[in-house]
């Protein structure tokens, strides 16, 4: 898979954005798109940004978290799971982003990673439950 190489901003929040120089990412199925992000040693409710043009308030965004190493390598990341619990929470696509909450359950900061699927249809519909 190519390596996306987004830039990491800090703040009251953290961003991805990917710059046009970056590797594409990886294409799955029919047009669905996958990143994957290092977003560095967290713990606690972490409020992470990515942003990406091919993201609209309608797309449908699945994000999946997880530990392992530091990144600091060309190599694929070694994830894995560990004793921490690590959720994802609260994913909200918006135009030209998606935003969502991670939640790191442990006593230090955890390397964490996580896969960004954007999936190249729309809904069909609403519907009301």
């Amino acid at each position: 898979m190519p390596k996306a190489a987004p830039r990491i901003s800090k703040g009251s929040q953290y961003t991805a954005e990917l710059k046009a120089s970056a590797p594409r990412a990886t294409t799955r199925g029919a047009g669905d798109v996958l990143f994957r992000v290092f977003w560095g040693r967290h713990r606690g409710r972490v409020l992470l940004t990515f942003n990406f043009g091919g993201i609209n308030h309608q797309s449908v965004v699945l994000v999946t978290a997880s530990e392992g190493d530091d990144g600091n390598t060309t190599n694929s990341p070694q994830r894995f799971v560990g004793a921490a619990n690590i959720r994802v929470e609260n994913i909200a696509p918006t135009d030209g982003r998606v935003v969502f909450v991670v939640s790191v359950v442990w006593v230090s900061p955890l390397a964490i990673w996580t896969d960004i699927v954007i999936v190249a249809g729309f809904p069909q519909g609403f519907i009301r439950a």
